[in-house]
């Protein structure tokens, strides 16, 4: 009888040990029974909406995200290359950005 009961007991923990130990199936970084804090990167899109934009003797002026803007100045994390009549071409991080008007509303201002 105490033999029944010795193995139950060394079975009991036996198979308690083993479920403590590595999982190869388990996902990489993953670990069992510990919670590791992960910050979540969320990337949020920079929206650049261009409304207006003003041809001037002197260099033309886009309004952009409500900030009026000349070649060389930023908005936001972009530098303006350049203002054109219809349309401003942006540089964020290498990456060209070109904003365009829409036709059929009267967005350009001569002066």
């Amino acid at each position: 009888m105490k033999l029944i009961i010795v193995l139950c007991i060394v079975c009991f923990f036996t198979s308690h040990t083993w479920s403590n130990q590595f999982d190869p199936m388990a996902p990489p970084g993953f670990a069992k029974g510990v919670k590791k804090s992960q910050k979540k990167t969320v990337k949020t899109r920079t929206r650049y909406i261009l409304s207006q934009i003003m041809v001037r003797p002197n260099g033309n002026q886009a309004m952009i995200n409500d900030e009026i803007v000349t070649t060389g100045s930023y908005v936001k994390s972009a530098r303006v290359v350049k203002v054109e009549p219809n349309k401003v071409v942006l540089d964020q991080s290498g990456k060209r950005i070109v904003l365009v008007l829409e036709y059929g509303v009267p967005k350009v201002r001569h002066e």
